[in-house]
């Protein structure tokens, strides 16, 4: 429930499958301190499937049959299951779009110019309509969404104000269908969900008060039952995930411990319909992916070091099989978008060279 711009999401990809046996930080297992909050484990009641002629549109969670799925965490504009591009140039306010499929740019849009004072913090599906949406906040605490049809606002709408202690991300916590806003106090390590129907708040919940040594790396559906759930890390580099339902804590579980050189990010590799770990040395340019099945490790795969001139700036679906790609981009404004299957690199594409006042939003690299 950080804003993306705050979190260690420094992972970048990808050529070949190895063994990950070596990296022994990775693979020592540590359980969470005593100052973690206690979790709470009950029964998940229902899971929510889709046929796959629904799960097509979805970006990067699905596999060839019917499966559960966060219909929310989407980069896809237009609607065609494929991740798009949002580009917000950070000198002028300027702000574009690029659809895509696959490594190949097919039509680009402008949107209005934005302030500078405004800083879109993440793209997700608030009206259910299988069209990523784009939630703004200002520098004041005011927060907006424009409800997208691919490069064209439908509506814009304001949400309360927050202050600049509260920090937010997204995703489909009660498994609706629409995303949903987390946040987090960055000053007090109190934590609380919006559920929403497009620019409306249903209802809120309150979760447990986390020490500020931890932080939110990802929320995304790791059990795949429809549902977001948060992938915490701690400054020492214990890793917990809480299975969520709604504002619910369902289950949680420790994950081995990272040393704190290695950042993480997710996205469903496999498309398996549940959310994987990625994990980059920011120190040795090293790279880790962990397919997941809820708080368990299926496998690991050891990955080719990658100079650490180049970072990911989006982890989506872009050629729609249902299966994360990435992106990433260099300190000379190069981008690539590598097709990915598991931990194996498919192919590879060049994008045009964007200079470096243009970022992709949301971020996900550290701004600080």
């Amino acid at each position: 429930m950080y804003l993306l711009q705050k979190l260690n999401h420094k992972f970048v990809s990808f050529l070949n499958n190895f063994l990950a046996n070596h990296v022994d930080s990775i693979n020592t297992m540590k359980k969470p301190t005593t100052n973690f909050p206690q979790l709470i484990t009950q029964t998940i009641e229902s899971i929510f499937l889709v046929p796959i002629s629904l799960a097509l549109i979805i970006v990067g969670v699905v596999t060839p049959k019917a499966v559960s799925f966060d219909l929310t965490e989407t980069h896809d504009f237009n609607g065609d299951g494929r991740a798009d591009l949002l580009w917000r140039n950070e000198e002028t306010g300027d702000n574009i779009i690029w659809l895509m499929n696959g490594t190949n740019i097919i039509a680009g849009g402008s949107l209005p110019n934005v302030d500078l004072d405004w800083e879109v913090t993440s793209i997700a599906d608030f009206n259910g309509d299988a069209r990523a949406d784009i939630l703004w906040r200002s520098t004041g605490g005011a927060n907006v969404i424009w409800l997208m049809n691919g490069t064209n606002i439908l509506a814009s709408s304001s949400l309360p104000n927050v202050n600049l202690d509260w920090l937010n991300d997204t995703g489909d916590f009660n498994g609706d269908g629409r995303a949903d806003i987390g946040w987090r106090n960055e000053a007090t390590g109190d934590n609380i969900i919006w559920l929403m129907n497009g620019t409306n708040i249903l209802a809120g919940g309150s979760l447990p008060n986390v020490e500020l040594s931890w932080e939110v790396t990802s929320i995304a559906d790791f059990n795949g039952d429809a549902r977001a759930d948060i992938l915490w890390r701690s400054t020492g580099g214990a890793n917990v995930i809480w299975l969520m339902n709604g504002a619910n804590i369902l289950a949680g579980g420790s994950l081995p411990n990272a040393n704190p050189d290695w950042l993480n990010d997710t996205g469903d590799f496999n498309g398996d319909g549940r959310a994987d770990i990625g994990w980059r040395n920011e120190a040795t340019g090293n790279n880790i992916i962990w397919l997941m099945n809820g708080t368990n490790i299926l496998a690991g795969g050891s990955l080719p070091n990658v100079d650490l001139s180049w970072e990911v700036t989006s982890i989506a679906d872009f050629n729609g099989d249902a299966r994360a790609d990435i992106l990433w981009r260099s300190t000379g404004g190069t981008n690539v978008i590598w097709l990915i299957d598991g931990t194996n690199i498919l192919a590879g594409g060049s994008l045009p060279n964007v200079n470096l006042n243009w970022s992709i939003k949301p971020l996900l690299i550290p701004t600080e």
